[in-house]
């Protein structure tokens, strides 16, 4: 892990690594664990596998820690990694980053995504060349429905299935 962080007072984000992914796709300790801290049962499921097998590939080559990829959410009480949260990549050219996030099922009704997202939005704004979050839910997940309504983005568009959400910089309330 890289010398970024955000500290909340439950929680330190630390941006995930290429040796972090790499260590989780080939179900071997990764260097947080090496450092003392647990993994919260049920985190790493095939999903997130896929989605950082995905991500590692879409880093750039440079492999660079940036803040603009994955961040692992740990509980800083318990040392404990709960969920991820982050990004798909670098603002695009209209200055949009796309936000995602997820918690281990333990892990889940405690307001801790809602903590870790508002930590990265404010650490996001703060970025050069960022001017709007994007990000999309299932219309059946109220949880994270309810997380993406209090942090003050919008409905944009709905497809059917999925939702999908807008935050510009100049709306974002800390």
């Amino acid at each position: 892990m890289d010398e970024l962080r955000v500290e909340t007072e439950r929680l330190l984000l630390l941006p995930m690594s290429y040796e972090f992914m790499n260590a989780m796709l080939e179900n071997r300790p990764t260097d947080l664990e090496e450092q003392g801290y647990t993994l919260s049962e049920g985190w790493i499921n095939l999903e997130v596998l896929n989605y950082v097998d995905i991500l590692r590939l879409l880093m750039p080559e440079d492999r660079v820690i940036d803040g603009f990829y994955t961040w692992v959410i740990i509980e800083k009480h318990a040392r404990r990694i709960i969920g991820d949260v982050g990004f798909k990549g670098r603002p695009n050219e209209l200055g949009v980053v796309d936000i995602g996030y997820g918690l281990a099922p333990a892990e889940r009704g405690k307001h801790y995504a809602t903590e870790a997202v508002r930590a990265l939005l404010t650490w996001v704004f703060s970025q050069s060349g960022v001017r709007r979050v994007s990000a999309e839910c299932a219309e059946d997940n109220t949880a994270s429905m309810r997380i993406l309504t209090n942090m003050g983005m919008k409905q944009m568009m709905h497809d059917g299935s999925t939702i999908f959400w807008e935050l510009k910089k100049d709306q974002f309330v800390l």
